[in-house]
């Protein structure tokens, strides 16, 4: 469980719904899976699995999730391969950071 609160849960499940439909409003063929739909696996991996039987990729590509957690299940998962691409919404990569932070006993966000 990751615990969120409500309007920000709302404002990211509404902006993957508009995602979607937009995708699909341009030709492209659209999986949506909502989390209360019946049958649903209960985690991303779960259906993630599900959408791979279903769809029959070579590959599955995403960007970089937020939590260590989801990245960690990602990594994990041998299905088909799986690249994780760098979330290009932050300021710099994590190489750049770890040089930033080197040898720092306290990182502080100003």
């Amino acid at each position: 469980i990751v615990w969120s609160t409500k309007p920000r849960t709302l404002m990211f499940l509404s902006a993957m719904r508009h995602f979607a439909l937009e995708l699909a409003a341009t030709g492209m063929r659209v999986v949506y899976q909502r989390l209360d739909a019946i049958g649903h696996a209960g985690t991303l991996v779960g259906e993630l699995a599900r959408a791979v039987a279903l769809l029959r990729p070579q590959s599955v590509h995403v960007i970089e999730p937020g939590e260590w957690r989801v990245r960690a299940e990602l990594a994990a998962f041998t299905v088909v391969p799986v690249t994780i691409h760098e979330d290009p919404h932050f300021l710099c990569d994590h190489a750049t950071f770890a040089a930033h932070a080197g040898a720092r006993k306290q990182l502080r966000m100003e």
